[in-house]
């Protein structure tokens, strides 16, 4: 009995069976009114699951107030259940009207199997130029534009279905 018990623990291991448990909290800056949607994936080759998200936030008041009101909390848990994939690749998307009409930036975090945590600070306005566009944010986009469709959502200065 010991003896299978001993080698499904193994045959577990090897097959990568990975679950992580990851908390990313921070803070927006824009020095003009804008609006904002952050969102937590775990990046594999085939496709994107969302770990978790801050929807469509739009800051109020002046300057001051909307980078107080910039801030986030996304804690959320992503698995990994395919054979030799034993770690999570944690991404960040920031969607945002800073100075434009859409943009959206990402950020890789370094691959995890074990519980994540961190902080970041993105000042929209003088992003670092690790900070680009990439193929997450289609996800991202999609994501948003089908749930405004769904609830009538004013999305970015546009609304979504109804409306």
């Amino acid at each position: 009995m010991k003896l299978v018990l001993l080698i499904f623990v193994l045959i577990a291991n090897c097959l990568g069976w990975v679950t992580v448990k990851i908390s990313v909290s921070g803070v927006v800056r824009c020095s003009k009114a804008f609006e904002y949607s952050v969102n937590m994936w775990d990046e594999d080759s085939s496709h994107h699951d969302l770990i978790g998200a801050i929807q469509h936030v739009k800051p109020s008041g002046p300057a001051e107030k909307a980078q107080q009101a910039g801030r986030f909390d996304i804690v959320g848990v992503a698995s990994e259940q395919w054979p030799g994939d034993n770690e999570i690749e944690p991404r960040m998307t920031v969607e945002h009207t800073c100075g434009t009409e859409y943009a959206c930036v990402c950020k890789a975090f370094p691959g995890t199997g074990v519980e994540f945590t961190t902080t970041v600070d993105f000042d929209l306005e003088n992003l670092p130029s690790g900070l680009v566009y990439c193929d997450v944010c289609a996800y991202a986009k999609k994501r948003r534009e089908r749930a405004g469709k769904h609830h009538g959502a004013r999305l970015f200065g546009h609304y979504g279905g109804r409306g």
